[in-house]
């Protein structure tokens, strides 16, 4: 309730700024002054009026002011429920039950404690407020008595002085409204302080039981199993309890149920559209498994649309309904386990089908325990019951060797082995179990066993619901809009595996949680990691600690990831649908991961609460010693940048630096790495790409000029070789047409006439082996038409002397074949003439 003009001074209010765009905050009631003074006489009649009008909203705001009435019945409510639930704790402890039994008051009570807290502090908020109403009335009231003097004095009218009168019994007669508004309000808050200490108590009960749990496991608490009485009284109490709890449970329910209407709605709707997913999924199951064989999981999944649907939206009561009363929960969970058996069973094969509804048959044993937890009798004797069939069960599933049988892949055979050792463990737990519940142990019987069970049903649930997420997933990329995309039509095996394993990972966590809670084991886990979490690393002005440490390291680990997703649409859905240069979808890719690091690390930073602006003068220093200190790979950083915005280089060129030529596969934050035609790898600086002189092949285009020179034998007609050559040239498709291949006749050789085919390749890439490919088709083309390709050939004349000619003549024909005597005097080459013999012998 904002005030308008101050009583002390009763000043009109200002009047109404124009209306913006959006409302502005009310403004803060101007402060009363220290003292009274009194009001001039001429303005008497106008405050006045001022302040009778004020008071006469505030009497009406407060009359229709609901607030007060809002917070009491809030009061009693709770103060309803805090009392019930206390019973229900002190009977729950007076009984020895297990703490699992209340954990569900301990919610109740923890959600209470806060809604009375909420409260509170309303209340306080109220009160302070009243209190400077009141304050200010106060002064006012006196300032009024104080002119009533001075007009007196003055002379003022009679009129004036009964203005002045009635302003100050109005004045009286609203803190007298205001009185009892406050005193209401401190009676609530006595009341909602006597509910926090009701709360809190309770909540103090349960934890100094859980705290002593570990203390009385060892000390028997009940008889030997023998000699367990389940006379009428047990009976009796187990009916009496039943009743007192359905009826505080339907009393909390008719409360809440005004609250969770719009809630259950939501989930029925949502229900409703998982139902319509897996019914579609169903129905085209088979169209799918001949598209994607690997969908078989997913398809068991489908079989059961009713189940699986109704698993999922009952998974997430806990998140819709923040507060659920015990009968709801335990509704909760018997609808739920027949959608997790008919969910499973098709999962699990025929040989561990009777262990599932073994398990099953446990889960419903477990809740009848809870009901019976204040009949101690009627308890062991269940729980001794319960343990001895699940440990028979247990020998037989070991002894007969299904684990072992079940059909699972390959890859899977590890996940089988350890499951093998948990049935091994849980056998051993539940026979120490059976022996301290038949000896009268049974804190220690609920803590083992009822441990040992909360895990089993725990992982069953979880599996359910992790394959029931699976079949959902599989549903959405195979349908509108997401198999639209061409992310999901090129990865969706990819995104389905990294989905699985999301699923998986989470599902392990709150397996290991469960597994904690269900020994009592969460909290001392909760403060334990709480404790390693403060420990400073770095003492001093800006403590570091191990806490802050796995913060920044979690803050970086998601900014990376969300870098290589948002690259990974872009380069997947956005690129594809945009026509860009060559190179800039990598350039945009590389730059957009860049700056999400980027902001990912300032964000860590400032997670540790250090003021950046603060460290100026460090960053200087540091900026100075990076110069001088890693100039080289600030130097490499830059140039990067530079290749990056320029783009002279880009990925997938061919580029050549000195006597290195290969394809630019990545060009990253330092350096870039090239492939060369013989498979290595060579990283280069990003600074020698940028300061030595680079050859690119294909930074406009990809099409590369190659030659292909050959020799014909003189006596050939050129313009026939021409011809040819051209001809050969155009049957190949991967040479362009524009600019068209150029055959010329180049040179007279020593033993050919010499052409040259100069054409222009599509692509640079395979431009070695097009190449080859034309030389072979010359090679061919020149055969087919009779065109002899010569090669060189030397005509050696030997002029002899008398002497050697004679010792020539001597040898007699037959002999010409041998060495020249070592008379020869001069030995000359010649040219030989084309269709010289091969052989390569000479002629004298």
């Amino acid at each position: 309730m904002a005030l308008a003009p101050s009583f002390a001074t009763g000043q009109a209010p200002a009047p109404p700024a124009p209306a913006a765009a959006t409302e502005p905050a009310p403004a803060a009631p101007p402060a009363a002054p220290a003292t009274p003074a009194a009001i001039p006489i001429p303005e008497i009649i106008e405050r006045s009026d001022a302040l009778l009008a004020q008071l006469a909203r505030h009497e009406a705001e407060i009359a229709a002011d609901g607030t007060i009435d809002a917070m009491a019945t809030s009061l009693t409510s709770i103060d309803e429920q805090l009392k019930r639930h206390s019973g229900d704790v002190e009977d729950l402890l007076d009984a020895g039950a297990r703490v699992s039994a209340l954990e569900p008051a301990e919610r109740a009570l923890n959600d209470l404690r806060s809604e009375s807290q909420a409260v509170a502090e309303k209340l306080t908020s109220e009160a302070t407020r009243l209190e400077a109403v009141l304050d200010e009335l106060k002064l006012g009231r006196e300032s009024w008595k104080l002119t009533r003097v001075e007009a007196a004095k003055s002379g003022a009218p009679q009129a004036t002085l009964d203005r002045i009168d009635q302003t100050v019994n109005a004045m009286a007669e609203a803190r007298g409204v205001l009185r009892q508004r406050r005193a209401r309000v401190l009676e609530l808050q006595e009341k909602a302080s006597t509910d926090l200490t009701l709360a809190n108590d309770a909540i103090a009960r349960i934890d100094g039981f859980r705290h002593d749990f570990a203390g009385r496991m060892f000390q028997r608490d009940a008889p030997p199993i023998w000699r367990v009485d389940l006379g009428a009284s047990a009976r009796g109490d187990i009916v009496e309890r039943f009743q007192t709890m359905l009826a505080a449970e339907w009393a909390d329910s008719k409360l809440l149920l005004p609250q969770a209407a719009p809630r259950l709605v939501l989930q029925a709707l949502l229900f409703l559209g998982l139902y319509l997913a897996f019914r579609t999924g169903q129905r085209r199951t088979e169209q799918w498994r001949e598209e994607d064989p690997t969908l078989e999981a997913a398809a068991l999944v489908f079989q059961s649309p009713v189940s699986a649907a109704l698993l999922l939206a009952l998974g997430l009561t806990i998140v819709i309904h923040p507060r659920v009363p015990y009968l709801g929960g335990l509704a909760v969970s018997l609808v739920a386990l027949p959608a997790a058996l008919h969910t499973l069973v098709p999962l699990v094969g025929d040989r561990l089908r009777p262990a599932l509804y073994v398990v099953g048959s446990f889960f419903v044993v477990d809740r009848l325990r809870d009901i019976a937890a204040p009949a101690p009798e009627v308890e062991q004797t269940l729980l001794a019951v319960q343990l001895a069939i699940a440990l028979l069960l247990l020998l037989a599933l070991l002894r007969s060797g299904r684990i072992e049988g079940v059909h699972i892949p390959q890859e899977q055979l590890g996940r089988l082995r350890v499951l093998g050792w948990l049935v091994k463990a849980l056998t051993l737990l539940v026979a120490t179990a059976l022996v301290a519940t038949s000896l009268g142990f049974m804190q220690l019987a609920r803590a083992i066993g009822g441990g040992s069970a909360t895990v089993v049903y725990a992982g069953f649930g979880l599996l359910a619901i992790a394959r029931a997420i699976d079949g959902f997933v599989a549903f959405l990329l195979r349908v509108q809009p997401l198999c639209g995309t061409r992310s999901v039509q090129r990865h969706r095996h990819a995104i389905e595996q990294r989905m699985r394993r999301v699923t998986e990972w989470l599902a392990w966590g709150l397996f290991a949680f469960a597994t904690l809670r269900a020994f009592q084991l969460a909290k001392p886990a909760g403060h334990l990691l709480a404790s390693v979490a403060q420990v400073e690393l770095i003492p001093g002005a800006y403590e570091l600690k191990v806490g802050d440490l796995a913060l920044v390291a979690a803050i970086l680990w998601g900014a990376y990831q969300l870098s290589r997703l948002v690259a990974f649409v872009l380069e997947s859905d956005v690129y594809p649908r945009l026509q860009l240069e060559r190179g800039l979808p990598y350039a945009i890719s590389t730059l957009t991961r860049y700056a999400l690091l980027v902001l990912g690390f300032f964000l860590a930073i400032s997670s540790l609460g250090i003021d950046l602006s603060k460290v100026t003068l460090l960053a200087g220093a540091l900026g100075v010693g990076i110069g001088f200190g890693l100039q080289n790979i600030v130097n490499n950083f830059v140039s990067g940048l530079i290749l990056l915005f320029e783009r002279p280089i880009q990925v997938g060129d061919i580029v050549q630096i000195h006597n290195l030529t290969g394809e630019v596969r990545r060009i990253g934050m330092r350096s870039s790495t090239l492939r060369t035609a013989d498979g290595a790898e060579v990283i280069v600086p990003n600074g020698t790409l940028i300061q030595d002189t680079v050859t690119n092949w294909t930074l406009s285009d990809n099409s590369r000029r190659v030659e292909v020179a050959v020799g014909v034998a003189y006596g050939t007609e050129p313009q026939k070789v021409i011809a040819i050559l051209r001809e050969t040239a155009d049957k190949k498709r991967e040479v362009l047409k524009n600019p068209e291949p150029i055959a010329l006749f180049v040179a007279f050789g020593d033993s050919s006439l010499n052409f040259v085919l100069r054409c222009w390749l599509v692509q640079a890439e395979n431009w070695v082996t097009v190449r080859s490919e034309l030389f072979v088709a010359v090679h061919d083309a020149l055969r087919a038409a009779g065109i002899e390709v010569p090669f060189p050939q030397r005509d050696v004349h030997l002029t002899l002397d008398a002497s050697a000619a004679a010792g020539l003549a001597q040898a007699g024909p037959g002999r010409s074949d041998r060495p020249a005597a070592a008379g020869a005097d001069a030995v000359e080459p010649a040219a030989s003439e084309p269709g010289a013999p091969p052989d390569g012998r000479s002629r004298a």
